[in-house]
């Protein structure tokens, strides 16, 4: 009998943390959610493509040509709109460290997302981070999400013709 107990207490102790862990994250899941679903609609936008991952949310009106970007971060979020029709730009930034591990390097991304240029040089040019080794340890496909937004985003960004080279 003793066994028995000492046995389940160990079982419990290992599944426990996944568990508690699967709550938080369900918990954050529906933070992340519920903030985007009220800047969706206090904006008006109808988005069509959009992407969830750990605390980030980005997603684009087609109609309105608009970009939405949240980062929920505790206790507060940071929202970037962007009009997409106001890009000449948007081009991946990765930051990655080399170390040397005895005879070889390795490669190590620290930090990746979109850098977002404005036509005019005095707007600020924006910067939608995908992935910081400081938030998380764990890459979970931020390079593929990375390229795939890149090239949605691009699709937005209008032509610029008529701009001639200062001589």
């Amino acid at each position: 009998m003793g066994m028995f107990i000492v046995s389940t207490l160990m079982i419990l102790a290992l599944i426990f943390p996944f568990f508690i862990a699967s709550i938080i994250k369900k918990t954050d899941q529906n933070k992340i959610q519920k903030i985007v679903t009220r800047e969706i609609l206090h904006y008006g936008l109808e988005i069509k493509e959009k992407e969830l991952w750990r605390n980030n949310f980005i997603g684009i009106d087609p109609a309105k040509k608009k970009l939405l970007y949240i980062k929920a971060d505790n206790p507060k979020y940071i929202l970037e709109l962007i009009e997409l029709t106001d890009l000449i730009e948007c081009r991946i930034i990765s930051q990655i460290k080399r170390n040397k591990n005895h005879n070889t390097y390795e490669e190590t991304l620290e930090r990746l997302g979109l850098e977002l240029t404005r036509i005019h040089p005095n707007d600020p040019i924006s910067f939608l981070g995908f992935y910081s080794s400081e938030e998380t340890a764990l890459e979970s496909y931020e390079i593929p999400r990375a390229e795939k937004w890149n090239k949605l985003i691009n699709k937005y960004i209008p032509l610029k013709t008529g701009y001639k080279k200062a001589s």
